[in-house]
């Protein structure tokens, strides 16, 4: 069996980028996440490519695979934009993209949609004066 040295990964985080910008959803989504934890975990290596964490570009990525109709992405960066985790907060957007995750089949987009419903229901409970509105979308 051969052992990958460091290059390696650095090639294959090269490699990663390239298919990235080619618009290969996964490679958008793989690389969001390297960029969102500071790590690319490079095949067959054995301790991850450390890398300068970048939670803006990781965003960026995650809602260019989002567009793409690519379910991780959709739930990394719907995530990202209910828990502001990225620098920047839309949770319309979030529960929206979190919503197109879950339809896909994606069970953690499900796990936070019933986490933010289990939220907002304590909320109600606490305070039974507030209530939820909606706006139509185009609303300014």
């Amino acid at each position: 069996m051969t052992t990958l040295t460091p290059p390696t990964a650095r090639a294959q985080f090269g490699a990663m980028k390239k298919r990235a910008r080619k618009g290969e959803p996964a490679a958008m989504y793989e690389l969001g996440m390297a960029y969102y934890s500071g790590k690319f975990a490079a095949f067959g290596t054995p301790a991850p490519l450390s890398l300068t964490i970048n939670r803006p570009k990781a965003l960026g990525l995650f809602l260019a695979a989002a567009e793409l109709g690519y379910a991780n992405a959709q739930m990394a960066a719907g995530y990202a934009l209910v828990r502001k985790t990225c620098g920047q907060q839309d949770f319309d957007r979030g529960v929206s993209l979190l919503v197109k995750a879950a339809e896909a089949g994606n069970p953690h987009a499900k796990q936070e949609l019933r986490a933010i419903n289990t939220q907002l229901e304590a909320l109600i409970a606490a305070d039974p004066g507030i209530q939820l509105i909606t706006v139509p979308e185009g609303t300014p």
